[in-house]
Parts: C-alpha cells; sequence; structure tokens
C-alpha cells in the first residue's frame, strides 16, 4: 500500500474511534483477514472471502478492524464498501445509541432500532440511511459487563441488498466473552426478527427476496396479472408481529394491504419508489393469510455488478464525519 494511502486510512479511521481512544493510540495498522481472534478482548469474527484489512487501533480500551472486498484500495468515500468491528470499553457508552461510538457532524435519516440474536444472546440491530451520500449503514452492538462490541457494515445505498448477506455472515460468526443480553430500546419490548429469503420468478428469472420477520413465513405468490404478492405469516397467538419485506424487487407503488382478506393501514414502506422499497407491516400474531397488492410489477430486475472494487479508507472517514444516528 502506498504511503498516502496509508496516512489516509489512519486520518479517517482514527475519526471513527471514541475521543478518549484517540489520544491514546499508539499502534500502527496490522493486516487482517479471514478470521480475527483478540483473546484480551475475548472476541473472534471471520470476516467473508475477499475480505481484508487492517488493524488500525489497539489501546487499553479500543480495538478497530476495518476491512472491505479486495483490501483497503478505493479512494472515493461514495463508492466504498467496508464491514468494521470495534470493540471498546464502556465508560458511560450507550450500546443503543451508536452516537455514542463515533464523532459525528453531517445528519442522516432516523435510526431503525430491532433485536437481533448475536453470539448467543440477543443485540441491537440499527440500520440507518444517508439520502445526503447516498449510502447505507446497519451495526450490530453487544454488550458485556465492561465492553461494547459492534459490528460496523457501511456502503452505497444502491450495493446494501447485494452486499448485506456478507454482514450477517461476519455477524453470524461474531463470538464474545461474557456476551449480554440486551435490555432493549428505550424501556419497550424486543421483538427479534429473522432472516429468510425467499424466490419469486419475474420475467421468466428467479429473483430473491429478503424478508426479516417475528413469524414463520410461507413461500411468496406472484400473481403478475393481479399485481400482487401474497404469503402466510405464523406465530404465537396474541403477540405482536412484524415482518420487513422487500416489496420494491416485486412490485411498484403505491401499495394496499389486507391481512385475512381485511384491508389494513398497519404498514409502512421505506424507498417508496425505487427497487429497494422495503415494507414493515405489524400485527398481533396468530396464523394470517397477507397480500400486498402494487400498480404494476417490476418489469426488470436490477444486478448488481459482482466483484466491484470498495475500500474502507473513505467508508470510515464518512463514517467518521457522519453523525448516522442523531434523531
Amino acid at each position: 500500500m502506498h504511503r498516502h494511502t496509508k496516512e489516509a486510512l489512519l486520518a479517517g479511521l482514527l475519526l471513527l474511534l471514541p475521543v478518549a481512544a484517540v489520544s491514546a493510540y499508539a499502534q500502527m495498522p496490522e493486516a487482517v483477514s479471514g478470521t480475527y481472534v483478540n483473546a484480551e478482548a475475548g472476541v473472534q469474527i471471520t470476516f467473508p472471502d475477499g475480505w481484508s484489512g487492517f488493524e488500525v487501533s489497539q489501546t487499553s480500551e479500543t480495538t478497530l478492524v476495518a476491512t472491505s472486498p479486495g483490501g483497503l484500495s478505493e479512494p472515493d468515500p461514495a463508492t466504498m464498501s467496508t464491514i468494521n468491528l470495534l470493540v471498546t470499553a464502556k465508560a458511560g457508552r450507550d450500546a443503543k445509541d451508536p452516537d455514542s461510538l463515533t464523532q459525528d457532524v453531517i445528519d442522516c435519516n432516523p435510526p431503525s432500532v430491532t433485536s437481533r440474536t448475536v453470539a448467543g444472546v440477543q443485540a441491537n440491530e440499527i440500520t440507518v440511511e444517508c439520502p445526503s451520500s447516498n449510502q447505507k449503514s446497519r451495526m450490530v452492538t453487544i454488550e458485556t459487563a465492561d465492553k461494547i462490541v459492534a459490528v460496523m457494515f457501511m456502503t452505497p445505498t444502491a450495493e446494501f441488498d447485494s452486499k448485506v448477506g456478507a454482514f450477517n455472515s461476519a455477524v453470524d460468526s461474531l463470538s464474545v466473552d461474557g456476551a449480554m443480553d440486551s435490555e432493549g430500546t428505550d424501556g419497550g419490548a424486543i421483538i427479534e426478527l429473522t432472516s429468510v429469503t425467499r424466490t419469486v420468478i419475474i420475467a421468466d428469472a428467479n429473483v430473491d427476496v429478503s424478508i426479516r420477520s417475528s413469524s414463520t413465513i410461507g413461500p411468496l405468490e406472484l400473481d403478475a396479472d393481479n399485481k400482487r404478492v401474497s404469503f402466510t405469516a405464523d406465530g404465537e397467538t396474541g403477540t405482536e408481529g412484524t415482518t420487513e419485506i422487500e416489496i420494491g424487487k416485486m412490485l411498484e407503488g403505491p401499495y394496499t394491504v389486507t391481512i385475512d382478506g381485511q384491508a389494513t393501514t398497519n404498514f409502512e414502506v421505506a424507498n417508496e419508489g425505487s427497487v429497494d422499497a422495503v415494507m414493515t407491516i405489524t400485527y398481533t400474531h396468530s396464523e394470517h393469510d397477507i397480500e400486498i397488492t402494487g400498480t404494476q410489477v417490476v418489469p426488470e430486475f436490477p444486478i448488481v455488478a459482482l466483484g466491484a472494487v470498495a475500500a474502507a479508507i473513505g467508508a470510515v472517514s464518512v463514517l467518521g464525519r457522519t453523525r448516522l444516528f442523531k434523531r
């Protein structure tokens, strides 16, 4: 790596660190790829194949590892994809408020906060979109008695769906000694969402649709003539159900939703008007038949080119310069 690239890497990554860690920074970067083990911090994670980078800071209270596809080589922050690991002492920081984990300047949309099982415990999963920079990020945070462990993913919004699987793979491999269940967000009940993929056929092509739900989701049925998608959602009777579905890959809005044949307004759509549209539907559990009707079937599924070059230098720098989680 060229000298000026290393210097840019260090400058950008230091912006990400809590202020107390910056003053203590003392080590030069160490190369990281594949499985990363930090016995002192009690953390192990396997980064996806082809993702590599550096451990750029290790102090008495903070370790930061940054990786990207093909290594840290892309100088343009607008095209960068990164998966980063941050281990830091709690020191008054809040695992449910990632603002306390990064320095900040620029506003983004309010975060979406849910629960996810990671390392055998309930963790916080926070997703944020930044329209001004066309970037989207997701962070999973886990607490121990004295540490916060965060796995952070940032990428151009258009590449989020195609690369979030790499992030999920890394998160699923994470182990944290002494991990504790989250106590929830804002005192509310935690709804755990499980990710599944269902396939529909559009214009003789298979389209994979990501669904995150607290319910057991049946197969997707696409009725192209009636511009309708249907599926079943099943869960413990009387509990709260939530389903997030990538509706923009199948149908264009505006949308109507029925549950067991009855129209409902208990749904929201993020990024409506684009193939990135995601619908969130809420309901009380039993076994339900859910139908979503749009105005037309998406005529062509956009395939994001594989092997796009991305790097963590600017992405982490942007993360450090961006107030991702301002409410």
